[in-house]
């Protein structure tokens, strides 16, 4: 996979540009938190801070050039009795 900017000389020919509105494309990892401080290290833009989420993702989002929103996900322990209030009732 490559995230390239559409004026990259590089860039194959194909449909127009994309300009990402409305897309996010999740990305699963082992180590979320070593991803995003070397992403923001080299000036990536974060649009969603590093974040342990109730459900069990620990989690951040950046923006690849074309604009394309990029949640990058890291399955870890919920918190305890979250999935619960979603559990059927028989």
């Amino acid at each position: 996979m490559a995230f390239m900017h559409p004026d990259h000389p590089s860039n194959p020919p194909g449909p127009e540009a994309f300009g990402g509105l409305g897309m996010i494309l999740t990305v699963e990892t082992s180590d979320a938190a070593s991803l995003f401080e070397r992403l923001q290290r080299g000036g990536a833009p974060i649009v969603y801070p590093l974040t342990e989420e109730d459900w069990g993702q620990r989690r951040f989002m950046t923006r690849d050039p074309a604009g394309v929103l990029v949640d990058v996900v890291e399955q870890i322990e919920p918190a305890a009795g979250f999935w619960d209030q979603y559990m059927v009732k028989e």
